[in-house]
């Protein structure tokens, strides 16, 4: 319960996402101690499809969601002619990826489009290759073997469609 998690909702790829978040809320109403979480959300638009806008600052008050980084793909002042998906605001914030995975031994989810697989999985890579220190892949062959292990040891999740 206390260990790190770092999430990637896609679209309706969000409300599983949504459910651990619920899930962590529960467990400290009773008292159990929880640990960071990190979601990435990605959506067409903010206000159109950023739903349950209202609950994602409840949980971050009440301190079971530590951030919530929003990717709205057709919004302004980006597009046109930009689009931006997670996996870009992924690589404006490593640190999140990398403290959570790398230091803290936390787990990471994606749920969403299947087409989103490759570039989400690049930047989880490209976030471990970033952090450098003791531990931390410095070649992207290190990171793809890092990534390999990460995946073999259960720690990585991904349900696509």
């Amino acid at each position: 319960d206390t260990t790190s998690m770092v999430m990637v909702g896609l679209g309706t790829g969000i409300a599983p996402i949504r459910s651990f978040v619920q899930d962590k809320l529960y467990k400290k109403s009773k008292g159990i101690k929880t640990g960071p979480m990190i979601v990435f959300y990605g959506c067409r638009r903010y206000e159109e499809e950023l739903l349950y806008k209202e609950e994602w600052e409840m949980y971050k008050r009440e301190g079971v969601l530590t951030s919530l980084v929003g990717a709205f793909q057709f919004d302004k002042p980006h597009y046109p002619p930009k689009q931006i998906f997670v996996s870009d605001k992924m690589a404006e914030q490593p640190e999140l990826i990398s403290d959570n995975l790398l230091e803290k031994g936390g787990y990471f989810f994606m749920c969403g489009p299947a087409v989103a697989t490759p570039s989400v999985q690049k930047a989880l890579k490209a976030a471990v290759l970033k952090k450098g220190g003791a531990g931390a892949p410095k070649t992207e062959a290190e990171a793809d073997k890092w990534f390999q292990e990460f995946m073999a040891a259960g720690r990585y999740s991904e349900e696509s469609y």
